[in-house]
């Protein structure tokens, strides 16, 4: 799928994972930090955690992940990236082709989604930042 994703793994853990991130992909006229902003914050939340000695206190596993094509722009179905995490693409999704190349080479890159379903603790929970642009750059 093109999903990008790192693991903080705490030592001796069997907690289900807290997954954090948002897409990379864009539509025209979305804003300047759409989609960019959640994965840049998943990093430097984990990275605050590391410089103040904190992230070894986590109990639970992080996953970090930045979904691809969740806007729907390449193959005009949304929600790719995240669906094949969540390990529910519908078998169809396999025939699906652009311009450039089809969806995929090899129907077995779309099944480690299945490794994820059994990890993700919060994956239905969302949540989103807003930046004080007033006050920043008013």
């Amino acid at each position: 799928m093109g999903n990008i994703h790192g693991r903080f793994e705490p030592s001796n853990s069997t907690d289900k994972a807290l997954l954090i991130g948002s897409h990379m992909d864009t539509v025209i006229d979305a804003g300047m930090y759409d989609g960019a902003l959640g994965i840049i914050c998943a990093i430097s939340a984990l990275k605050v955690l590391r410089v103040t000695g904190k992230l070894q206190r986590l109990t639970r596993p992080v996953e970090v992940i930045a979904f691809s094509d969740e806007e729907g722009v390449r193959f005009q179905t949304t929600f790719l990236g995240s669906a094949a995490v969540a390990g529910i693409l519908p078998e169809s999704i396999l025939q699906v082709s652009d311009k450039r190349l089809p969806f995929l080479h090899k129907p077995t890159g779309l099944l480690f989604g299945k490794r994820f379903a059994d990890a993700v603790y919060m994956l239905h929970s969302t949540s989103s930042v807003a930046l004080p642009f007033k006050r920043l750059f008013g």
